[in-house]
This record gives structure tokens, C-alpha cells and sequence, in this order.
């Protein structure tokens, strides 16, 4: 007991240290936990801009209500019931940290799919296989072949 109730008087207080050998990372100490935690095992609202205020019972900007009746979600933010009816039932922090990781992530698959297209675009690629190896001396040259993978790409968007 004595232990959760050492917790309870750090009133929400963290220190964020980066230690790391090589790279350094954060780590995010709470008293009396002697060993620091990565941000990973975080919940997902201190990753976002706003991360949970310990302080504050509702972390709805235009809260007004003064009642201690509040929910703490998974994500570490908390509201009255009556402001997150309000939010249509979502932390709009997370929402907006969730959405533009997966805008960051489209945007990046894209540009990976659209350096495939430059790659095919350019004339198919001859490499002579020689080398000081006698038997090697007599190797084919070996033609890469696009056919299959622009073969590939329309049966995937269903154009053939």
C-alpha cells in the first residue's frame, strides 16, 4: 500500500530524461518506479499534442461544467459524459493524431508506388555477368523483365 500511495502524492508529476548509448531516447520516470519507461508503453494520448492534464477532470476546451462526474478514456483523456456526447463520442486529440499518422503513411506508400512506376518506366536493364572465374567467362547476359510486374499491377487494379 505504501508503495500506491507514494504514487498518489506525485500528483501526476513525470520526468523525461533521453539516455541511450548510442542514440538517445526519452525515457519518462514516475516516482517511486525506479526504472524509466519508453514512450511506446505510453497510452496513446501522450503522443499527441495535447497529451492528458492529471489536473484537469475534462480535457474538452470548451468544458464549462463543474461537476467531478468525469470518464477517463483508454486513451489517458478524460470527460464528463455530457462533453464527450458533445466530441460525438471521440477524443478529437487522438482522432487527429491517429489520422495523420495514416495521412503521413498513404502519402508515403504512394510515393513508394509512384518511384515503382519511374523504375518501370526506364528501359529494361542489361547486365553482363562476367567474371575473372574462367568458368563464368562464357555467361549469358541477363535481361531484367518488367513485363511481370506491370502484369502484376493491372490484374491488382482489376484493368485486365
Amino acid at each position: 500500500m505504501d508503495f500506491f500511495d507514494e504514487i498518489s502524492k506525485n500528483n501526476g508529476k513525470v520526468e523525461k530524461k533521453m539516455e541511450g548509448k548510442k542514440i538517445k531516447k526519452p525515457y519518462y520516470y514516475i516516482s517511486p518506479i525506479k526504472s524509466g519507461f519508453r514512450a511506446g508503453v505510453l497510452p496513446l494520448g501522450y503522443h499527441t499534442k495535447t497529451s492528458p492534464i492529471i489536473e484537469k477532470l475534462c480535457d474538452y476546451d470548451n468544458c464549462k461544467i463543474s461537476s467531478t462526474d468525469f470518464q477517463v478514456l483508454i486513451c489517458g483523456h478524460s470527460y464528463h459524459e455530457e462533453c464527450f456526447q458533445v466530441l460525438r463520442l471521440q477524443c478529437n486529440y487522438c482522432y487527429s493524431y491517429l489520422s495523420g499518422a495514416i495521412d503521413d503513411l498513404t502519402k508515403s506508400y504512394n510515393e513508394r508506388l509512384n518511384m515503382d512506376e519511374d523504375i518501370n518506366n526506364e528501359p529494361d536493364l542489361e547486365i553482363n555477368l562476367q567474371s575473372e572465374d574462367s568458368d563464368m567467362d562464357a555467361a549469358d547476359v541477363l535481361n531484367i523483365d518488367r513485363e511481370i510486374d506491370r502484369n502484376l499491377k493491372e490484374r491488382i487494379s482489376g484493368n485486365l
